[in-house]
């Protein structure tokens, strides 16, 4: 609005349109002089103002962005609130969650002063960690749900024999495999 129409007005007076430039003719040296300097003052202005103006815009979606990404999160998060512990769906969402609140973070970085910012391959490394934790998790889980089925097969098992050899090698190695996921965790 009325920043634009100052702009504007400076902008043409610094293009020198063609009256003004006939009346420089008629000018003293000293008056040229200070006609040229309005000129420089002017575009200082200009230059200031686009300054202003660009940084102004670039905030404005920078924080449009974060607002998305926060709606976004929130509703990730009312899913996740509503899924069944331990599916599939909660794992798939507890990432998207992730990635949300990892976007949020890097643009809300982003708008800090140069001197305030993370660094944001540390910021990554994070949430890559915590991305990889969820997989470990998705991992423990199924591990849980096999040794489970196993344990109730070899209990409908009435006598022993090779069958049941076989599902007690298959539960131990199930479970061999459970705690080095969860081991890994841990380090």
């Amino acid at each position: 609005g009325e920043l634009e129409k100052i702009y504007n007005k400076n902008k043409r007076i610094l293009s020198l349109d063609p009256d003004l430039k006939v009346k420089q003719g008629q000018l003293t040296p000293e008056r040229q002089a200070e006609l040229e300097a309005m000129q420089a003052k002017i575009k200082e202005n200009l230059d200031k103002f686009k300054a202003v103006y660009n940084k102004t815009l670039s905030d404005i979606a920078a924080d449009e962005r974060i607002d998305t990404l926060r709606r976004e999160s929130e509703l990730i998060q009312i899913k996740l609130d509503t899924v069944k512990k331990g599916s599939a769906e909660e794992y798939t969402l507890r990432k998207q969650a992730l990635q949300k609140q990892y976007e949020l973070e890097i643009a809300q970085n982003r708008k800090l002063v140069e001197s305030e910012r993370q660094d944001e391959a540390a910021i990554k490394a994070k949430y890559d960690k915590l991305i990889e934790d969820v997989d470990t998790d998705k991992s423990i889980n199924t591990r849980r749900a096999s040794i489970s089925r196993i344990q109730l097969r070899l209990d409908g098992i009435k006598e022993e024999g090779q069958a049941e050899l076989d599902l007690r090698i298959q539960l131990l190695n199930e479970q061999y495999e459970l705690e080095k996921l969860e081991n890994s965790k841990l380090a």
